[in-house]
C-alpha cells in the first residue's frame, strides 16, 4: 500500500532527525563510520561508556536512517569495533540490539 503525503511527510522529518542524532553520535566518537550502512556500522570508543539502553537509541537511530524515518521497519546489521573489525553487537530486525 503507498504511503500518504501524511506519512512520507512525517518519515521525512524523523529522517531528518535521526540524520541529525547520528552526525551529533560521530562527533562525540560514539558512532565511528557509517559508510557501510546498512550492513554494518563502525562504533568508536565513546560507545562503551554508554548504558546498554543508550546502546539501544544509537541503534536505533541509525536504523532510522537506514530505514529512511519509516518507523514501522527494521534492518539487521553489525556493530564492529573500529580497532579490531570484530563485532560487539547485532541490530536485529524486530529492533532488538544483540550485545555480544
Amino acid at each position: 500500500m503507498p504511503l500518504t503525503a501524511e506519512q512520507v511527510a512525517a518519515n521525512t522529518a524523523r529522517l531528518e532527525k535521526c540524520q541529525a542524532a547520528v552526525t551529533a553520535a560521530r562527533a562525540q566518537r560514539v558512532i565511528y563510520s557509517t559508510k557501510n550502512m546498512p550492513s554494518y556500522i563502525e562504533v568508536g570508543p565513546a560507545f562503551y561508556e554508554l548504558p546498554v539502553g543508550e546502546k539501544q537509541a544509537v541503534a536505533d537511530l541509525v536504523n532510522c536512517v537506514a530505514v529512511g524515518g519509516d518507523n514501522t521497519c527494521h534492518v539487521t546489521y553489525g556493530l564492529l569495533d573500529y580497532r579490531t573489525g570484530k563485532a560487539v553487537a547485532y541490530y536485529v530486525n524486530d529492533g532488538v540490539l544483540d550485545l555480544q
